[in-house]
């Protein structure tokens, strides 16, 4: 017993001097900053963008089995490495779920399976259309044809049945199900969604990414946080800053 008290004693220090560290010190080193730097605004052909990084609360890249947002489909959601999102993430600014501890830097294996905002068609749209609908749907030409896909798929997805609760139906609001969301875009041959300041894949953030696929990501390097609100090891110690997206 007392062999295990001691056990004890010695994890519970080095636990909480590691965590007197991570206050110290923040964790994002320059250089890990500059290997960020070095894959920023690298495009595909087709415009996609190549490098992404996605915060998480454990140091490990996939889709989460948990996912519950219903407004947008199942998927490893991330950032692209585009200027805007790295000046942000060098100075400090706050993205979305910027208070997870890791940053997980990721690349696309397959950008000619992802689409972007930046180039996707109206040509493009008329042949998706016509996959979903099987006949043809144009589109206003004043609208981006992104977009015009993403409203287009969302709207043949089913409501999410098991999880919907009243309240959702008392205010109008239900809940996709992101499962099958996901499975609409994989049909049409599509790994992912990127959009580059359109405010297409949610409301209130500009820019984002979706991969429907582990397989669609190749993982790069894993740093730390320094906006994270808790330390590696879960222990809560910062007072969350005001989200900014």
């Amino acid at each position: 017993m007392k062999n295990l008290v001691k056990v004890l004693m010695m994890l519970y220090e080095i636990l909480f001097s590691e965590v007197a560290k991570w206050k110290k010190e923040g964790f994002l080193p320059e250089d890990e900053l500059k290997k960020m730097k070095l894959l920023v605004d690298q495009y595909s052909s087709n415009m996609v963008p190549l490098y992404y990084i996605h915060f998480s609360d454990i140091p490990k890249l996939g889709i989460n089995p948990q996912y519950n947002y219903g407004f947008t489909p199942h998927g490893i959601y991330g950032y692209p490495l585009v200027s805007s999102i790295f000046d942000r993430l060098e100075s400090g600014g706050l993205l979305f779920g910027s208070g997870r501890p890791y940053i997980v830097v990721f690349k696309v294996r397959n950008p000619d399976r992802v689409i972007s905002s930046k180039s996707y068609t109206q040509q493009q749209y008329a042949e998706d259309a016509f996959k979903i609908l099987g006949k043809l749907y144009p589109s206003d030409p004043a609208t981006s044809p992104f977009k015009h896909l993403w409203s287009l798929v969302k709207g043949t997805v089913p409501v999410d049945q098991k999880n919907l609760k009243n309240y959702q139906v008392r205010q109008g609001y239900v809940e996709a199900d992101t499962i099958e969301w996901r499975k609409k875009f994989l049909q049409l041959g599509y790994e992912g969604v990127a959009d580059i300041g359109t405010s297409t894949i949610s409301d209130d953030i500009q820019t984002q990414a979706v991969l429907f696929t582990p397989g669609a990501v190749e993982e790069q390097f894993i740093v730390y946080n320094k906006k994270s609100y808790t330390s590696p090891h879960g222990i809560y110690f910062k007072t969350p800053d005001k989200k900014i997206n």
